[in-house]
């Protein structure tokens, strides 16, 4: 599609609660080499599909200065739907990331490789985009939102032993999760957590409880989901507990 990808540009907006650009390429609000996204030459493309391939035939010529760096020049611009919301892995981070979910709308393939990412018109940070094809969903996270507050802490951190003759130890912890919409506008946010699953028949997983009932639990990983609907300023606690059995001398990380 491009002979030099680093050279092609290709510029969308979300049509949603709000709205986001993304490049494919390099650039900035102002990249290394001094070019902003507002000094890239525009020229519409007409394209000519072929199967696979998809060639863009540019109609107005641009000018390149002749200084032995890479510049760029725009290709195409397209608009696709998607849809906006949040999703967090408190366990591993306490924070929630901005999700666009968008279709590939347009007649041609999205070809793979790094973007810049744009909110409005700030510059957001850099991401990675697969292959895409046409009519293909997929999903752009678009870093940490401090409009959506989220923490995990400990409730219950509680060692037992029990048994006369085979001792075994009882590890009981529970969590709380607390997501905080600071947003004008009601948000959804998928709070994803995991319960351990043991691959060794001497361990034991019990006492599992939810405050809330997950929208979906994975049993080969323990994957936890919930979705939270929140209003502005509303907050939302979640809860989720489990106990741990094991052989005295055993020792069992993670959880």
């Amino acid at each position: 599609m491009f002979r030099d990808q680093k050279q092609a540009l290709l510029k969308s907006k979300i049509v949603a609660q709000n709205s986001m650009g993304y490049l494919a390429g390099e650039v900035g609000e102002k990249d290394k080499e001094g070019e902003r996204r507002s000094d890239i030459p525009q020229s519409a493309a007409e394209l000519d599909s072929h199967g696979v391939s998809a060639v863009f035939h540019v109609k107005l010529p641009a000018s390149v200065p002749s200084d032995g760096e890479p510049h760029r020049s725009m290709i195409t611009v397209q608009q696709f739907k998607g849809k906006l919301d949040y999703v967090t892995t408190p366990k591993l981070l306490q924070a929630a990331f901005l999700k666009a979910h968008l279709t590939n709308s347009t007649e041609f393939p999205i070809i793979g490789g790094q973007v810049n990412l744009f909110l409005e018109d700030d510059f957001i940070g850099k991401s990675w985009v697969n292959y895409i094809s046409p009519s293909a969903e997929f999903d752009f996270y678009l870093g940490v939102d401090d409009g959506v507050k989220v923490t995990r802490k400990p409730m219950v951190d509680r060692t037992e032993t029990s048994g006369l003759i085979r001792k075994s130890i009882v590890t009981i912890r529970k969590y709380e999760i607390e997501v905080q919409n600071f947003k004008k506008t009601a948000q959804n946010v998928t709070v994803y957590d995991q319960i351990p699953v043991s691959q060794n028949e001497q361990i034991a997983v019990s006492g599992v409880k939810y405050s809330d009932k997950p929208k979906s639990v994975e049993k080969e990983t323990g994957k936890v989901a919930w979705e939270i609907p929140l209003k502005p300023g509303e907050k939302k606690k979640l809860t989720l507990e489990f106990s741990v059995e094991r052989p005295e001398g055993t020792v069992v990380a993670g959880i």
